[in-house]
């Protein structure tokens, strides 16, 4: 993944930031942007970026299915022992494996629900501003 750099691109055509500014066609308000690693998004009011670790620490407290499906990857860890210990050694290391894919995915879910929660409640905007949830995009993550 690349991270968003400040400056004019190398095709001299000028940063992506501001063909968003001035409205260009095709950017628009529901775009979403991979900015780092981290898989930071942005969302549509002034290019604001959620916190992939924020959202899924506020949907598993806020939402029972968050709290469901988080709490689903201590199976992760106890069930490839309990394979060891059953001498299951390739049934193990696959389920374990699965760890990471599954805590992406899970942080992938948990930023789509806050996206859902703000569009269905956009007065709580600087509510999940303030504590951290979302932040303004300046191109740093």
């Amino acid at each position: 993944m690349n991270i968003l750099k400040s400056g004019p691109s190398p095709s001299g055509r000028g940063r992506r930031d501001s063909l968003i500014e001035a409205g260009a066609p095709g950017e628009g308000h529901k775009s979403i942007r991979i900015l780092s690693p981290h898989r930071a998004l942005t969302l549509s009011q002034g290019e604001r970026v959620i916190s992939p670790a924020e959202a899924n620490y506020w949907w598993r407290k806020n939402d029972p299915a968050g709290a469901l499906l988080n709490n689903l990857m201590f199976l992760f860890i106890v069930v490839p022992v309990v394979l060891v210990l059953k001498s299951f050694y390739a049934l193990s290391f696959i389920v374990f494996a699965m760890m990471v894919p599954y805590g992406l995915f899970l942080r992938r879910l948990a930023i789509h629900a806050v996206r859902h929660h703000l569009e269905n409640h956009p007065e709580e905007w600087e509510k999940f501003e303030e504590s951290g949830i979302i932040s303004s995009g300046s191109g740093v993550c």
